[in-house]
This record gives structure tokens, sequence and C-alpha cells, in this order.
């Protein structure tokens, strides 16, 4: 099985829509990832998300599957040097227990997304057990999430079996970039990252924004 996270196209935010060049992203998103053969295309429910894969969608004859956990998690997880402080590095998985963050939601936030995403697997057959998966039902399936900046480190997280804070202040996001895991059809897996960030369908469309780091 092979997962695909996307980060949505350039937003129009006080729309919740993309920009002209969004919609120039998505169009070369989807005919990209017709290549890959993707059976199930699921997002966040809110519109940049929905209408970046909305393309790949038409192309398919697939319907877009909403997921209210994979919405965008607002300003709490833009990058902080404060995430790296040794507090947080010593508590590692719950660095969030650092006094600077004390009474803030990153747990709950964390065990939502790790329970949106453990859900989606656990439906085409692979649960989650001790930090690996276990494919109950193998199969080569492909699956794409469309989904935004700021969330897409505690899936990445989740997936590598790290903590959050640390990929955060490693990984970086740009607009239809393409993370890729795949899951062997063994005992017990571990996901292994085929891509990062890719973004090779964007050279007829090159991005002007490429050099900021994204927000949300």
């Amino acid at each position: 099985m092979d997962l695909y996270i996307i980060r949505h196209g350039d937003p129009d935010y006080d729309n919740d829509t993309l920009t002209e060049y969004g919609w120039k992203q998505a169009e070369a998103l989807g005919k990209r990832l017709l290549k890959e053969g993707i059976d199930y295309i699921y997002s966040s429910p809110l519109g940049r998300a929905k209408d970046t894969a909305k393309p790949l969608a038409d192309i398919l004859g697939k319907n877009i599957l909403i997921q209210p956990w994979a919405q965008e998690i607002g300003p709490l997880y833009i990058p902080n040097p404060e995430f790296l402080s040794d507090e947080c590095i010593d508590k590692g998985f719950r660095w969030y227990e650092a006094e600077r963050f004390k009474g803030m939601p990153y747990a709950q936030i964390e065990e939502r997304i790790h329970a949106g995403i453990d859900s989606i697997l656990g439906s085409h057959g692979y649960e989650r057990k001790n930090d690996k998966y276990i494919p109950h039902i193998p199969s080569n399936i492909k699956i794409a999430l469309f989904c935004h900046g700021n969330m897409s480190p505690i899936l990445f997280a989740h997936l590598f079996n790290v903590p959050v804070n640390k990929i955060m202040a490693q990984a970086v996001m740009y607009t239809t970039g393409i993370t890729a895991f795949h899951f062997n059809n063994e005992e017990a897996t571990l996901p292994v990252c085929t891509m990062f960030n890719e973004r090779s369908h964007l050279k007829k469309h090159p991005d002007p924004n490429v050099d900021k780091i994204p927000q949300v």
C-alpha cells in the first residue's frame, strides 16, 4: 500500500480557496498523480484542500472523501525555537509537557490526527500496533490525502515514530508538495518514505514563494 500526503495549492485564505496560481498548481498536480494510479482520494474539509484535490478527482471520476480531523490546526505548530529546548527534547514524545507549553492543547491535537490517519489505514487493512502496521488485508492500493502545512508534520512524526517537535524543525511542506510512504505486505511493517515534498509537476509553473516557509 502507498500513502501520498499532499499540501494544498497556493491559498486564497480570505475565501478559503486557491489563488489563480494555486489552480494551475492543482491542475499540474492532478496530471502528476494520475501516473501514480490513485485508488482513494481523502481531503481536509477546508476549501483550499478540497479544491486542490478536485482536478485529480475529476480526471479519475472519483469522489473526494472528507476527513474532518485533517483540517488545519492554526498557529500552534508554526516552527518555534522553543520546541527544541533541552526540556522539550528530554521529554521526548511528551515534549508539550515542558513548562512553556503546559495548558496548551498539543496532546489532544496530536491524538486526534494520529487517530484519524490510523482510521484510514485501518479501513484499508493496516492496523497500527506497537508503532508498526499489521497488514491484515495486504494490498497494493494507493491513497492520496490532501491536507495542510501545519498539521502534516504531525502525520510525518507519527509515521516515522519520532517526536513531532523535531520534525517541525526539519520538514517544510511547500504548496502541492507530495510526500509518499510505502507499506510492505509483511507480517509487521514500518512505512518507508519514498518521496518527500516532491514537486516536479511545477516545472512549467515555478513557485514564486518557494523560498518562504509555509505557515498554514
